[in-house]
């Protein structure tokens, strides 16, 4: 059960990534001292400083860890397996819920996968046209591209969403009948006996709901918290440099 990884897109962001670095170094040279490290809504910088590795490879690593953040919370493949319960399970395996789960998982890995795409694209086209003079005369990309990339987050997300709503509905099969449809409002629930790590309910098949009783589920919970903490503390020391 379940459709193989797409790595096409992560390729590709890794690729993108990577220019970035190789485009910054070869114009190291025309790279001006001090070097801009923060630009205005407009595209103009309006704070520098000296040139070192560190600084001219800000954005970068900013990119890099801002697609390390979106892998690192992406559900995991094994997230419509059956689980194992100590005892008697509560409530029974669903295949009809884990179809569900599974097809979750794979739309969104796809999608985070060319998210993490476009976002590489848009911190380099932002950073070589406002720090290298060799693409000073493209400087109007820079703001340019993050209104694109907005518009492109918001259209994609819809799209998701309706490919999600409209794709064959996936009717319950007697197990499902027989657990709690609850609501799950937190998107989390805790039952260690249950044999699902996540479920999808009929009612809501766009939502992942992620049992944290389960190994697998609080595994998945606590990557995602760290991730986030740690991010937001990278961009915290970033801001601060």
């Amino acid at each position: 059960m379940g459709a193989p990884v797409n790595w096409k897109p992560w390729g590709v962001a890794v690729i993108v990534l990577l220019a970035h670095v190789a485009l910054l170094l070869l114009y190291w040279d025309s790279i001006p001292d001090p070097v801009a490290t923060h630009f205005d809504a407009s595209g103009q910088a309006d704070s520098w400083e000296p040139k070192t590795m560190l600084h001219v490879l800000m954005m970068p690593l900013v990119s890099v860890a801002t697609a390390l953040l979106m892998f690192a919370c992406l559900p995991p493949r094994e997230l419509a397996q059956p689980q194992p319960v100590d005892g008697a399970a509560s409530v029974p395996y669903s295949a009809s819920i884990a179809q569900r789960v599974e097809q979750l998982v794979h739309m969104t890995w796809r999608f985070m996968g060319w998210f993490a795409v476009a976002i590489a694209v848009a911190f380099l086209i932002s950073d070589v046209t406002t720090r290298l003079p060799a693409f000073a005369h493209m400087q109007w990309l820079a703001p340019a591209i993050w209104v694109a990339f907005t518009i492109l987050v918001v259209a994609g997300s819809l799209v998701l969403m309706v490919r999600l709503t409209s794709s064959k509905k996936i009717e319950p099969d007697a197990e499902e009948m027989a657990r709690a449809d609850d609501e799950f409002l937190v998107g989390t629930y805790n039952d260690p006996n249950d044999p699902m790590a996540a479920i999808s309910i009929s009612s809501r098949p766009t939502r992942i709901i992620i049992n944290r009783g389960q190994r697998l589920g609080k595994q998945y919970l606590m990557r995602m918290v760290v991730s986030i903490v740690v991010y937001t503390l990278f961009t915290v020391l970033v801001a601060m440099l």
